[in-house]
């Protein structure tokens, strides 16, 4: 087998974590100088005998132009990783089943989230992410004959969410619950009937409950249009009875997190706050 240079192995290391990656996003990394090493990398590791990743193409959009690959690990890829110390459970392959193409943007979404999330507790003393978990991420059980988001909190009366990420991380000796949801597109109702289904849960103890945590967890909305997030926010501050969650909401848009995950967050009254 070819030899695997230094960079080429932090990318299979940082795809093992985030599962999928884009160019943009291991540029983010600051695995490489520039992202004509990323593309010489990627082929390095593409063409071969036993190709240790695998890309997907979308094609071209209509209105944003040619999108970028989603890049994930292969089964190869997965012995190296082993070979190298890395625990079976830490290694993150998606199934084919997981792929739907009009998921695209969200998906991106919810990979910028994770990477900007981890940059940011990587800059503190003593932080670290004890697990975070995507919407597609799935528990299959009887030989794939049975199979259920791994993101999944019961409500009552048979009734669930599937929030788009759920993470536990840990700051000094202080553990944090966050669940995250990425809303794209223009639709503020939607986005506002999940806002009052997370209270709901609250309510209920369900995610604190299935994630064995004290308190209360957060709830985050990461917008792709700011006038849509300014919508819902509004209509989370004018409706009665929701001021005493006002400290268990944070809002801000996909492209404020690339810049600045740590402050400048908003409450549903606008009130600025830090992410922790």
């Amino acid at each position: 087998m070819s030899m695997i240079t230094n960079s080429q192995m932090k990318i299979l290391e940082a795809l093992a974590r985030y599962t999928f990656l884009t160019v943009p996003l291991i540029d983010t990394l600051k695995i490489f100088k520039n992202p004509i090493s990323i593309y010489r990398s990627l082929k390095g590791l593409k063409e071969r005998s036993k190709p240790l990743i695998i890309t997907q193409s979308f094609g071209v959009h209509p209105t944003r132009g040619q999108l970028h690959s989603l890049i994930y690990l292969s089964q190869y890829a997965k012995e190296i990783l082993l070979d190298n110390g890395f625990k079976e459970e830490d290694i993150n392959i998606p199934s084919q089943k997981t792929f739907v193409s009009t998921d695209y943007f969200h998906r991106v979404a919810n990979l910028q989230t994770h990477v900007s999330m981890d940059l940011y507790l990587q800059s503190l003393e003593n932080a670290n992410i004890i697990f975070l978990d995507y919407y597609f991420s799935k528990i299959t059980k009887n030989k794939e004959q049975y199979s259920r988001a791994l993101n999944r909190i019961d409500l009552d009366d048979d009734k669930y969410m599937i929030p788009d990420i759920v993470t536990k991380f840990q700051v000094d000796d202080k553990e944090y619950l966050y669940l995250i949801e990425i809303h794209n597109g223009d639709n503020s109702n939607k986005a506002f009937a999940q806002c009052l289904q997370h209270i709901k849960a609250i309510n209920l103890g369900s995610p604190k409950t299935k994630y064995k945590h004290s308190k209360n967890n957060r709830v985050v909305f990461i917008f792709e249009q700011e006038a849509c997030m300014n919508s819902v926010m509004k209509k989370m501050n004018s409706t009665e009875g929701l001021q005493k969650y006002l400290n268990l909401f944070l809002f801000k848009t996909i492209n404020e997190i690339k810049d600045n995950f740590a402050t400048e967050w908003l409450k549903f009254n606008n009130e600025l706050t830090i992410f922790l």
